[in-house]
């Protein structure tokens, strides 16, 4: 949406970012995220509330490319006061507060994001919520305590469970380790037989 195309909001769209592309570049950025708020402002009541946290994502988007972090923090936050599970804000506030070497408060919205995943996704989520728990916060507490999931492991899980086998490791946990180097074992023989040409 450039300026002089704006004429709604198009609710559908969650990113909290995306390529302004040349525009951006010669000035025109200001003048989308002024349009964009004004846009806003007229529309806002006739938003639902995950469309608003939507829309205020956008918007954090824009500032966070005009090097806005205050701004952009702030529209995130009246993202989650609309919808506390909208993931794109989460995954966005993680990453302001990371780039700002919060890291207590990156644990926080983590642990958030983990509560409202599902399945792979939170899967992923938790061991790397667990990673910076252990490596920047230094709460072993935190860190040694991701979910578990009883099903079998997928082909693609490996990198992850290996990296929560390490977690465990290092925050002392040697049953909850093995156990999940048991549950690696079958995927590595899979891949090695694969590799040596046998089915």
């Amino acid at each position: 949406m450039r300026p002089r195309e704006a004429s709604s909001l198009e609710p559908g769209r969650s990113r909290c970012s995306r390529s302004w592309g040349p525009a951006g570049r010669d000035g025109a950025l200001e003048e989308a995220l002024e349009v964009f708020q004004r846009l806003l402002a007229i529309q806002a009541a006739r938003l639902t509330k995950p469309e608003l946290a939507a829309q205020h994502c956008r918007l954090a988007g824009l500032h966070e490319q005009l090097g806005e972090r205050a701004a952009a923090w702030a529209d995130l936050e009246k993202a989650l006061d609309a919808d506390p599970a909208h993931v794109p804000a989460l995954r966005a506030s993680v990453r302001l507060a990371e780039a700002a070497e919060d890291w207590k408060e990156s644990v926080n919205l983590r642990q958030r994001l983990v509560g409202v995943l599902k399945g792979q996704a939170r899967f992923e989520a938790t061991v790397e919520l667990g990673e910076v728990a252990r490596d920047k916060l230094k709460d072993l507490v935190i860190a040694a305590s991701p979910s578990r999931r009883r099903s079998p492991l997928r082909p693609n899980e490996l990198p992850v469970m290996e990296r929560l086998v390490g977690v465990y490791r290092e925050t002392h946990q040697g049953p909850q380790a093995s156990s999940s180097c048991r549950r690696c074992s079958p995927i590595r023989k899979c891949r090695a037989t694969s590799a040596n040409g046998f089915t």
